[in-house]
């Protein structure tokens, strides 16, 4: 009986077999599933909020890494125009002492 009971509540709760329900019966239906509704629609917002909350940690954690890269970039930008300017130098300063030993033979 309690099953019987259990299933006629649920199939009554999807919109069928409402034949014989006094306005009452019907009143108290409609007001159970509002209450539904409205648990239903709150539990989505909280869904929702917490993948945005998720969206946005990851976004930042994004951009941070993207800032880090950026900065990686430059210093070894940086590293390689100080060996290039460095090497160049150090290849003028060779080039000028063999043009001054080859001047003095």
């Amino acid at each position: 009986e309690e099953m019987a009971k259990l299933r006629s509540a649920y199939v009554r709760m999807t919109g069928k077999e409402l034949d014989g329900l006094q306005i009452k019966e019907l009143q108290d239906l409609e007001n159970q599933l509002s209450e539904a509704i409205l648990t239903v629609k709150t539990k989505k917002e909280q869904v929702l909020v917490e993948q945005l909350e998720k969206s946005r940690l990851q976004e930042q954690m994004a951009l941070a890494e993207i800032e880090d890269l950026r900065k990686q970039l430059e210093e070894l930008k940086n590293k390689r125009n100080s060996e290039l300017g460095s090497s160049s130098s150090d290849h003028g300063s060779k080039h000028r002492s063999l043009r001054m030993r080859a001047s003095k033979s």
